[in-house]
Protein backbone atom coordinates (compact mmCIF):
# COMPACT_ATOMS: atom_id res chain seq x y z
CA UNK A 1 0.00 0.00 0.00
CA UNK A 2 0.74 3.52 -0.53
CA UNK A 3 1.32 5.67 2.52
CA UNK A 4 -1.55 7.82 1.48
CA UNK A 5 -3.42 5.03 1.49
CA UNK A 6 -2.02 3.51 5.33
CA UNK A 7 -3.30 6.94 6.35
CA UNK A 8 -6.60 7.12 4.34
CA UNK A 9 -7.12 3.68 6.04
CA UNK A 10 -6.46 4.72 9.77
CA UNK A 11 -8.10 7.76 9.44
CA UNK A 12 -11.31 5.83 8.11
CA UNK A 13 -10.87 3.50 10.82
CA UNK A 14 -11.02 5.96 13.46
CA UNK A 15 -14.01 8.28 12.32
CA UNK A 16 -16.04 4.95 12.06
CA UNK A 17 -15.12 3.73 15.68
CA UNK A 18 -15.92 7.32 16.91
CA UNK A 19 -18.61 8.19 15.55
CA UNK A 20 -20.30 4.37 15.99
CA UNK A 21 -19.24 4.20 19.61
CA UNK A 22 -18.78 8.19 21.08
CA UNK A 23 -21.92 9.17 23.22
CA UNK A 24 -21.83 12.95 21.15
CA UNK A 25 -23.13 11.43 17.84
CA UNK A 26 -25.43 8.98 19.36
CA UNK A 27 -27.05 11.49 21.29
CA UNK A 28 -27.09 13.55 18.39
CA UNK A 29 -28.97 10.86 16.31
CA UNK A 30 -31.46 10.37 19.38
CA UNK A 31 -32.10 14.24 19.60
CA UNK A 32 -30.24 14.09 22.87
CA UNK A 33 -28.11 17.08 22.59
CA UNK A 34 -28.87 20.18 23.92
CA UNK A 35 -28.60 23.71 22.16
CA UNK A 36 -26.53 24.44 25.21
CA UNK A 37 -24.09 22.00 24.25
CA UNK A 38 -23.85 22.97 20.62
CA UNK A 39 -23.43 26.28 21.93
CA UNK A 40 -20.25 24.96 23.83
CA UNK A 41 -19.45 22.83 21.00
CA UNK A 42 -18.73 26.38 19.01
CA UNK A 43 -17.52 28.01 20.89
CA UNK A 44 -14.75 25.52 21.16
CA UNK A 45 -14.28 25.24 17.42
CA UNK A 46 -13.82 29.18 17.57
CA UNK A 47 -10.82 28.55 19.44
CA UNK A 48 -9.87 25.99 17.71
CA UNK A 49 -9.94 27.86 14.54
CA UNK A 50 -8.37 31.41 16.09
CA UNK A 51 -5.37 29.32 17.25
CA UNK A 52 -4.91 27.34 13.10
CA UNK A 53 -3.37 30.66 11.45
CA UNK A 54 -1.04 31.37 14.37
CA UNK A 55 0.66 27.60 14.29
CA UNK A 56 0.35 27.27 10.78
CA UNK A 57 2.88 30.60 11.02
CA UNK A 58 5.20 28.55 13.00
CA UNK A 59 5.27 25.66 11.29
CA UNK A 60 6.29 27.52 8.02
CA UNK A 61 8.85 29.38 10.28
CA UNK A 62 10.07 25.56 11.37
CA UNK A 63 10.06 24.05 7.76
CA UNK A 64 12.32 27.14 6.15
CA UNK A 65 14.51 27.20 8.78
CA UNK A 66 15.32 22.97 8.19
CA UNK A 67 14.93 23.55 4.29
CA UNK A 68 11.63 21.32 3.99
CA UNK A 69 9.61 21.06 0.92
CA UNK A 70 6.77 21.24 3.03
CA UNK A 71 6.65 25.14 3.06
CA UNK A 72 4.39 25.84 -0.15
CA UNK A 73 2.14 23.21 1.41
CA UNK A 74 1.92 24.65 4.56
CA UNK A 75 1.53 28.30 2.95
CA UNK A 76 -1.31 27.41 1.09
CA UNK A 77 -3.09 26.01 4.32
CA UNK A 78 -2.33 29.31 5.54
CA UNK A 79 -3.92 30.92 3.03
CA UNK A 80 -6.70 28.53 2.90
CA UNK A 81 -7.81 28.76 6.92
CA UNK A 82 -8.00 32.38 7.26
CA UNK A 83 -11.50 33.86 8.08
CA UNK A 84 -12.61 30.62 9.53
CA UNK A 85 -12.34 31.58 12.90
CA UNK A 86 -15.56 33.88 12.50
CA UNK A 87 -17.77 31.36 11.32
CA UNK A 88 -18.70 29.99 14.74
CA UNK A 89 -19.53 33.45 15.87
CA UNK A 90 -21.78 33.58 13.47
CA UNK A 91 -23.27 30.40 14.25
CA UNK A 92 -23.70 31.48 17.91
CA UNK A 93 -25.68 34.51 16.67
CA UNK A 94 -28.13 32.63 14.31
CA UNK A 95 -28.71 30.44 17.94
CA UNK A 96 -29.65 33.60 19.55
CA UNK A 97 -26.17 33.94 21.85
CA UNK A 98 -23.68 36.22 21.16
CA UNK A 99 -19.74 34.99 21.54
CA UNK A 100 -18.41 36.07 24.73
CA UNK A 101 -14.76 35.49 24.82
CA UNK A 102 -15.28 35.69 28.85
CA UNK A 103 -17.04 32.68 28.82
CA UNK A 104 -13.89 30.43 29.25
CA UNK A 105 -15.80 27.52 31.34
CA UNK A 106 -16.68 26.34 27.62
CA UNK A 107 -13.88 26.04 26.48
CA UNK A 108 -13.06 22.37 27.60
CA UNK A 109 -9.64 20.98 28.52
CA UNK A 110 -9.40 18.56 25.56
CA UNK A 111 -9.73 21.15 22.31
CA UNK A 112 -6.69 22.90 24.56
CA UNK A 113 -5.11 19.57 24.19
CA UNK A 114 -6.07 19.21 20.50
CA UNK A 115 -4.40 22.66 19.72
CA UNK A 116 -1.44 21.78 22.49
CA UNK A 117 -1.07 18.25 20.28
CA UNK A 118 -0.29 20.32 17.27
CA UNK A 119 1.95 22.58 18.54
CA UNK A 120 3.97 19.75 20.05
CA UNK A 121 4.36 17.82 16.33
CA UNK A 122 5.18 21.13 14.50
CA UNK A 123 8.10 21.82 16.89
CA UNK A 124 8.99 17.99 16.79
CA UNK A 125 7.92 16.28 13.29
CA UNK A 126 6.17 18.22 11.06
CA UNK A 127 4.93 15.20 8.87
CA UNK A 128 3.61 14.29 11.82
CA UNK A 129 1.28 17.39 11.84
CA UNK A 130 0.37 16.86 7.96
CA UNK A 131 -1.00 13.45 8.90
CA UNK A 132 -2.49 15.75 11.96
CA UNK A 133 -4.45 18.13 9.73
CA UNK A 134 -4.93 14.94 7.56
CA UNK A 135 -7.36 13.70 10.05
CA UNK A 136 -9.15 16.87 11.25
CA UNK A 137 -9.99 17.72 7.79
CA UNK A 138 -10.80 14.04 6.50
CA UNK A 139 -12.89 13.72 9.83
CA UNK A 140 -15.53 16.41 9.10
CA UNK A 141 -15.78 15.02 5.27
CA UNK A 142 -16.34 11.59 6.93
CA UNK A 143 -18.51 12.27 9.55
CA UNK A 144 -20.13 15.95 9.11
CA UNK A 145 -22.49 15.82 6.75
CA UNK A 146 -24.59 12.92 8.60
CA UNK A 147 -23.96 14.49 12.01
CA UNK A 148 -25.31 18.00 10.58
CA UNK A 149 -28.27 15.94 9.23
CA UNK A 150 -28.79 14.19 12.73
CA UNK A 151 -28.48 17.70 14.49
CA UNK A 152 -31.49 19.49 12.48
CA UNK A 153 -33.49 16.48 12.26
CA UNK A 154 -33.36 15.26 15.66
CA UNK A 155 -31.91 18.04 17.91
CA UNK A 156 -33.33 21.17 16.49
CA UNK A 157 -30.47 22.63 15.24
CA UNK A 158 -30.40 23.92 11.57
CA UNK A 159 -27.52 23.58 9.29
CA UNK A 160 -27.55 27.49 8.72
CA UNK A 161 -26.17 27.52 12.20
CA UNK A 162 -23.75 25.19 11.59
CA UNK A 163 -21.36 26.52 8.90
CA UNK A 164 -18.50 26.25 10.99
CA UNK A 165 -19.07 22.32 10.03
CA UNK A 166 -20.70 22.60 6.99
CA UNK A 167 -18.42 25.57 5.06
CA UNK A 168 -15.43 23.11 5.91
CA UNK A 169 -17.16 19.66 5.03
CA UNK A 170 -17.16 21.88 1.44
CA UNK A 171 -13.26 23.03 1.37
CA UNK A 172 -12.32 19.76 2.32
CA UNK A 173 -12.82 17.57 0.22
CA UNK A 174 -10.36 19.04 -2.15
CA UNK A 175 -8.24 19.84 0.91
CA UNK A 176 -8.16 16.15 1.40
CA UNK A 177 -7.00 14.97 -2.04
CA UNK A 178 -4.15 17.32 -1.77
CA UNK A 179 -3.36 16.03 1.71
CA UNK A 180 -3.04 12.65 0.72
CA UNK A 181 -1.30 13.24 -2.48
CA UNK A 182 0.95 15.41 -0.44
CA UNK A 183 1.58 12.41 2.47
CA UNK A 184 2.84 10.01 -0.44
CA UNK A 185 5.65 13.48 -1.23
CA UNK A 186 6.88 13.38 2.18
CA UNK A 187 6.67 9.80 3.07
CA UNK A 188 10.73 8.94 2.70
CA UNK A 189 10.86 5.88 4.67
CA UNK A 190 8.98 3.19 6.59
CA UNK A 191 9.31 5.16 9.76
CA UNK A 192 7.67 7.93 8.32
CA UNK A 193 4.66 6.21 7.66
CA UNK A 194 4.66 4.49 11.27
CA UNK A 195 5.41 7.73 12.58
CA UNK A 196 2.28 9.55 10.53
CA UNK A 197 -0.13 6.68 11.31
CA UNK A 198 0.77 6.81 15.26
CA UNK A 199 -0.40 10.85 14.64
CA UNK A 200 -3.51 9.97 13.28
CA UNK A 201 -4.04 7.76 16.16
CA UNK A 202 -3.36 9.75 18.54
CA UNK A 203 -5.47 13.00 16.80
CA UNK A 204 -8.16 10.45 17.31
CA UNK A 205 -7.74 9.72 20.96
CA UNK A 206 -7.85 13.83 21.54
CA UNK A 207 -10.82 14.02 19.46
CA UNK A 208 -12.42 11.40 20.55
CA UNK A 209 -12.32 12.63 23.95
CA UNK A 210 -13.41 15.74 23.16
CA UNK A 211 -17.09 14.80 21.68
CA UNK A 212 -17.05 13.11 24.99
CA UNK A 213 -16.58 15.58 27.23
CA UNK A 214 -19.00 17.33 24.92
CA UNK A 215 -21.53 14.61 25.79
CA UNK A 216 -21.55 14.90 28.97
CA UNK A 217 -20.78 18.60 29.33
CA UNK A 218 -23.32 21.18 31.75
CA UNK A 219 -23.09 24.28 32.67
CA UNK A 220 -21.43 25.54 35.94
CA UNK A 221 -24.03 26.38 38.89
CA UNK A 222 -23.08 29.83 38.52
CA UNK A 223 -23.20 30.41 34.73
CA UNK A 224 -26.67 28.04 34.39
CA UNK A 225 -28.53 30.28 37.05
CA UNK A 226 -27.96 32.78 34.41
CA UNK A 227 -28.52 31.33 30.94
CA UNK A 228 -31.43 32.63 28.79
CA UNK A 229 -34.64 30.17 29.03
CA UNK A 230 -34.63 29.86 25.46
CA UNK A 231 -30.88 28.45 25.63
CA UNK A 232 -32.03 25.47 27.86
CA UNK A 233 -34.33 24.30 25.26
Amino acid sequence: MQPHELVKKAIEDKTKEITSSNAFFLDAENGRLSKDQIITYLHCLKFYFENTLPNLEISINNAKSNNLKMVPFLEEKWEEEKGHDQWPVNDLARLGHTYDPSEEYRRVSEIEELVDLAVEMINGNLKDFAAYMTFTEYFSVLCGPTLLDNLEKYCGVPKTAMTAIDYHIEVDVKHVQDDLKFIDEIAESEEDVQSMVKAVDRTADVVNRFFLRLSTWTQPIAQANNISPQLNA
